[in-house]
C-alpha cells in the first residue's frame, strides 16, 4: 500500500498543473486514493465525465479543472485509460478523479469536484453517533464535525445536525 502511494505521489508531483499539485497534496497528507485495475476506453470516460461535468454544473457543484479536463481525454491519442481517485471529502477537500495511462506510467489528466448537499449529509449520518442522540457526544467533537464540514453544507443541514434544532422540533 505504501509503495502505491508513494507512485500516486511520483506521478502527480510530475505531472503539470495546479491541480495535480493539489491532489498530490491531498494524498500526500493522508487523504484516501486507490487505482483502479484494469483499463477501459477512452471515449467511454469521455462520454461519461462530459455527462458528469453538465450534472455538477447544473447542481452548482465546485469543481477544479473539469474543462481543461475534458479536453485533455479529447486530445488522449491513446485507446485505452486507466482510473484513480485521491478522496480528500473528509477534510472539506476534493474528489480528484485521475486519469493514467493503461501501464500507470504517466498521469494524463485529472480533475476535481466538491460534494453536493446531498453527499455532505450522507458524511453527516456516518459520523453520526448510533444508538444515542448528539446531545450526548462531546461538544468539542461535535464542533469538529461541524467545522470539517461547514463548507460542504448548507445552513439547513447543519441546523439538522444542531441538537438544540432537534429540541425545538419536538416542542
Amino acid at each position: 500500500m505504501d509503495s502505491d502511494r508513494e507512485r500516486l505521489a511520483e506521478l502527480l508531483s510530475v505531472a503539470p498543473g495546479e491541480i495535480a499539485a493539489s491532489a498530490r497534496e491531498a494524498q500526500v497528507t493522508g487523504a484516501t486514493f486507490k487505482l483502479w485495475p484494469g483499463a477501459s476506453t477512452a471515449s467511454q470516460f469521455r462520454s461519461v465525465f462530459r455527462r458528469r461535468q453538465r450534472n455538477a454544473f447544473r447542481a452548482g457543484r465546485p469543481s477544479i479543472g473539469f474543462a481543461e479536463g475534458l479536453r485533455d481525454l479529447g486530445a488522449y491519442e491513446g485507446v485505452f485509460l486507466a482510473l484513480g481517485y485521491v478522496d480528500d471529502r473528509p477534510q472539506g477537500g476534493y474528489y480528484f478523479q485521475l486519469f493514467l495511462t493503461p501501464d500507470r506510467s504517466r498521469l494524463v489528466t485529472c480533475w476535481g469536484v466538491k460534494p453536493s448537499a446531498r453527499a455532505a449529509e450522507q458524511v453527516l449520518d456516518r459520523h453520526r453517533p448510533r444508538g444515542r442522540g448528539l446531545e450526548r457526544r462531546s461538544t468539542a467533537d461535535r464542533d469538529r464535525l461541524l467545522a470539517m464540514l461547514a463548507p460542504l453544507c448548507p445552513a439547513e443541514i447543519r441546523r439538522w445536525w444542531s441538537p438544540r434544532w432537534k429540541r425545538e422540533r419536538r416542542v
